[in-house]
């Protein structure tokens, strides 16, 4: 890798931190926070559930998109949700049901991918917390819109990621959205190894032999393979 960008990423010394704390990683820009994620304390959320006024448990229903990697793990989170008392069911749907569903506004809780698709924060938080969103109204808080709005229109980089520092922070607090783990995408720089269809990764075929990242939009120190 040799943009200057990138430069930290592809340091062959440095080890990137894709550690999911928060809605970015540390590496992309405009990303800084403080307060981390919600630990796992099963013991911890049984007290919250009984302050809460659901000491016998509650229904919840996860909705996620049928046959892919993202449903297997919506069922993993059901099964530890299960455990201290909340009965949660998994909603398994093809695409178009499950944005229908999304619209509406009837998913009590969603799980599906997000790709910010640009090495910068806002790629995630314009996405998610954007008012015109269809996906926002099940998270709709205006300071969080504020924010997400104000961090787009600072140019310079140290308020910037201060402000986004407050949003991001206050995601952790009020567990907006949870990421729960980070995926990857291959891309091949050489014509001997075949990709089969339908697979559940993302897999791009560089245009040119270079160890040179091509392009902004996949956060990966591409491979060189060659002979």
């Amino acid at each position: 890798c040799s943009r200057d960008w990138s430069s930290d990423v592809c340091s062959s010394d440095l080890k990137p931190d894709f550690s999911t704390d928060n809605l970015c990683f540390r590496l992309m820009a405009g990303c800084d926070f403080t307060d981390g994620l919600i630990k796992y304390d099963p013991e911890g959320a049984k007290k919250l559930l009984a302050e809460a006024g659901y000491a016998n448990g509650l229904d919840l229903e996860i909705s996620t998109v049928l046959n892919t990697v993202v449903a297997e793990v919506a069922k993993g989170i059901s099964g530890q949700l299960r455990k201290i008392g909340i009965n949660m069911k998994v909603d398994e749907r093809t695409m178009i049901n499950y944005r229908k569903k999304e619209s509406d506004g009837d998913a009590t809780i969603r799980m599906s991918i997000h790709s910010p698709r640009v090495p910068d924060v806002s790629g995630t938080t314009s996405f998610f917390f954007d008012p015109e969103g269809a996906r926002n109204k099940y998270f709709l808080d205006d300071e969080m819109v504020k924010l997400a709005k104000e961090a787009d229109f600072t140019m310079d980089d140290t308020q910037r990621r201060a402000v986004m520092k407050r949003l991001l922070d206050r995601n952790a607090r009020e567990a907006f959205i949870l990421p729960v783990a980070s995926t990857f995408t291959y891309t091949l720089h050489t014509d001997e190894i075949a990709v089969r269809p339908g697979g559940r990764y993302e897999i791009y075929r560089s245009e040119e032999h270079t160890s040179e990242l091509q392009s902004r939009l996949h956060l990966v120190c591409r491979l060189l393979l060659e002979k």
